[in-house]
C-alpha cells in the first residue's frame, strides 16, 4: 500500500473508499467462532457504508491538498529569472509525444513539474504526485 505524500491518502482508498486487506493478513488471524464472525461481518459492513458515505469528503480533502501543493509551486517561482529562461525549475509544463500512433491520440501529455534543467537544454520531469520520469526530455518537446 502506498500513500501519496501530497494527498495523504492511498489511491486505493480514494477509488474504493476502504484500505486494502492483503490475504497474508487475514491468514494470520486466529480461529474465531461463528458468532464472532457474523458480528465482525456486520461491523465491517457498517464501517464500509460509513466510509462510502464519506468518500466524497475524502476526495475533496485530497483535491484540496493537491491544489495547495500546486500553489506552493507557484509561490516558489522566481519571476525575475523568467527574463533569462522562460522555463524554470518547479514550473508546470506539458510534453508532446515523439510518435503519436494516430491523429486521434493526444497532442500533449501532462502536466509535469520541471525537477532539473541541464546545460544541454534537457529537463528531468516529475509528475505532480512525485513520480520521476526515467528519461530526460528535450526543451523542444515542452
Amino acid at each position: 500500500m502506498h500513500i501519496y505524500s501530497r494527498t495523504g491518502i492511498s489511491p486505493f482508498k480514494l477509488q474504493f473508499g476502504i484500505e486494502p486487506r492483503l490475504p497474508s493478513i487475514t491468514a494470520m488471524t486466529t480461529e474465531t467462532t461463528a458468532a464472532e464472525q457474523s458480528g465482525a461481518k456486520e461491523n465491517r459492513t457498517q464501517d464500509r457504508r460509513a466510509t462510502v458515505r464519506n468518500l466524497l469528503k475524502y476526495r475533496a480533502i485530497a483535491a484540496e491538498k493537491y491544489c495547495e501543493s500546486l500553489e506552493c509551486l507557484r509561490d516558489r517561482r522566481d519571476d525575475i529569472a523568467f527574463l533569462k529562461d522562460p522555463i524554470q525549475r518547479d514550473d508546470l509544463v506539458m510534453r508532446s509525444p515523439i510518435n503519436r500512433p494516430s491523429k486521434l491520440h493526444l497532442h500533449w501529455h501532462g502536466p509535469f513539474v520541471v525537477l532539473e534543467i541541464t546545460d544541454n537544454d534537457t529537463m528531468q520531469l516529475t509528475t505532480p504526485n512525485g513520480y520521476i520520469l526515467n528519461h530526460l526530455i528535450n526543451k523542444a518537446r515542452i
